[in-house]
C-alpha cells in the first residue's frame, strides 16, 4: 500500500510519500496549488497502482477543496480528517512540540496507515452545491439577527412605546412606517391620512386607520428622543434587513431545483422544510461515510464527553460539541420542530422533561433520537412514518 499524506495551505501543499514496507524513509516534496503543482503531484503517482494508493488531507476551512475535487474525479482513494485529530495524534505520538508541514504531512500518512477510515466518493455536485447555498444562508441568517437586535436598540431611544402597540416591530406595515418617519417625534408630527394609507397598503388592508390612530397618539406621548443620527441608523439598518431577507428569499429559489434532484428522505420528516431541511442534508453528505448511527452522533458533535480516572467517575456527561457546529445546529432546530410536528417525538420530549430534565437537556435527547432515525432514513432510503399514524 502507498500512503500519501498533504497538509494543505493557500499557496502550496506539502506531501509526504512512502510505501508499506519502509514507511519511515518515505519522500517530502512541494507541490504548488495550481495546474502545474497538481500535474507534478500526478507524475509523482505515475509509479504505482493507483488502486494501492490512499491519499489523506485535513479538511481545514476551503483550502483543500481544489485539491481534493480534482484528486476526486480522478478516482483517487481519499480520506479526510479533522485538524483536531490529526493534531491530538500528533501530539500523542512524539513529546517533542513539533509542528511543521513537514511534520504535518508525515503525521497525516501516518494517521491515514494507522486508520481504517472509509474513502471519501466523489460527491455528488449538487450536495456540494448545496453545502456552499446553505451554509451561505446560515451567513445571512446570523447578518439579520444582527441588524434585528440593532433595530431594536435604535426604537428604544427613538420611539420604545411601539413594541407594546405592534406585536412584531419587523411586520411590514411597522418597517415601512419607520422607513418615512422615523422617530416618535415624525410620526406625531405625521398626516394622519398619509400614515394609514401607508399601513393600509403595507399590511394589505388588515390594518389602516385605527392603527394610525393608535400609533400616532402613542407617538405623541412617547419619551423617546428626537435623534437625526439614530434615526438615520434605523433608516438604513431597515433597508439593509429588507435586502438581507430578498437574500435568503434568493437562495431558497436556488436550493428548490437542488432538492428536487437529491430527492433526499429526509425532506419527509415532519416540521422539516426549505429552512432547516437542506442544510441537514448538505452537511451529512453522503451516509456511507458513517459506519453507524454513533459515528454520526459524534460528527455532529451529539455525543457524551466521558470522564473517568481510575475510581473517579463523573456524574455529569455534557455533549461533546467537537463535530459540525452547522450540523448540531440544524439538528437541535429539527428536534425542535418535530416535537411539534409528531406525537411520537413529542411524548418522548415530554418524558425526559417529566425525569426532571431542563428543556434543553430533553431537546438534546430528542436530537440524539433523531440523529438515529436520519441515519435509518438514509441507510434504507425510505420516507419518514410515524409511528403513531
Amino acid at each position: 500500500m502507498i500512503y500519501l499524506g498533504i497538509d494543505v495551505s493557500k499557496f502550496k501543499h506539502n506531501c509526504y510519500l512512502a510505501v508499506e514496507d519502509n514507511f519511515d524513509k518515505g519522500c517530502h516534496f512541494e507541490i504548488k496549488n495550481s495546474r502545474d503543482g497538481f500535474d507534478f503531484l500526478l507524475k509523482k503517482l505515475s509509479d504505482f497502482d493507483k488502486d494501492k494508493i490512499r491519499i489523506g488531507l485535513e479538511s481545514t476551512g476551503h483550502y483543500h477543496l481544489n485539491l481534493s475535487r480534482f484528486l476526486l474525479d480522478l478516482n483517487f482513494n481519499i480520506h479526510f480528517f479533522n485538524p483536531y485529530q490529526t493534531s491530538l495524534y500528533r501530539k500523542a505520538d512524539s513529546f517533542r512540540n513539533t509542528k511543521t508541514d513537514k511534520v504535518d504531512a508525515f503525521f497525516i500518512a501516518k494517521l491515514l496507515r494507522a486508520t481504517d477510515s472509509n474513502p471519501t466518493h466523489n460527491e455528488l455536485y449538487h450536495n456540494y452545491e448545496l453545502k456552499s447555498l446553505t451554509r451561505y444562508k446560515s451567513s445571512l441568517k446570523s447578518d439579520r439577527v444582527k441588524l434585528k437586535n440593532a433595530i431594536v436598540s435604535h426604537l428604544d431611544l427613538v420611539f420604545p412605546e411601539l413594541s407594546s402597540i405592534c406585536n412584531d416591530v419587523f411586520c411590514k406595515y411597522t418597517l415601512e412606517v419607520l422607513k418615512e418617519y422615523p422617530s416618535a417625534d415624525k410620526i406625531a408630527k405625521a398626516n394622519l391620512t398619509r400614515l394609514s394609507n401607508i399601513i393600509k397598503k403595507a399590511s394589505k388592508g388588515s390594518h389602516s386607520k385605527d392603527k394610525a390612530i393608535e400609533i400616532r397618539n402613542a407617538a405623541r406621548r412617547s419619551i423617546g428622543i428626537d435623534s437625526s443620527a439614530v434615526s438615520f441608523r434605523l433608516v438604513q439598518d431597515i433597508k439593509s434587513l429588507e435586502f438581507l431577507c430578498k437574500q435568503i428569499k434568493e437562495v431558497n429559489e436556488e436550493i428548490k431545483p437542488l432538492l428536487d434532484c437529491l430527492d433526499s428522505p429526509i425532506m419527509s420528516i415532519p416540521g422539516v422544510g426549505i429552512e432547516i431541511g437542506p442544510s441537514l442534508i448538505a452537511e451529512i453528505g453522503n451516509i456511507e461515510k458513517f459506519e453507524n448511527p454513533s459515528k454520526l452522533l459524534a460528527y455532529a458533535g451529539l455525543d457524551p464527553s466521558i470522564s473517568q480516572s481510575g475510581t473517579m467517575h463523573s456524574n455529569y456527561s455534557s455533549m461533546s460539541k467537537r463535530g459540525s457546529s452547522y450540523l448540531r445546529d440544524a439538528l437541535f432546530i429539527a428536534a425542535f420542530l418535530i416535537c411539534q410536528n409528531d406525537e411520537t417525538f413529542r411524548i418522548y420530549y415530554e418524558k425526559k422533561k417529566n425525569e426532571g430534565k431542563r428543556h434543553y437537556v430533553a431537546l438534546t435527547h430528542v436530537a440524539r433520537k433523531l440523529t438515529r432515525v436520519i441515519f435509518h432514513l438514509l441507510n434504507t432510503n425510505q420516507k419518514f412514518v410515524s409511528q403513531t399514524s
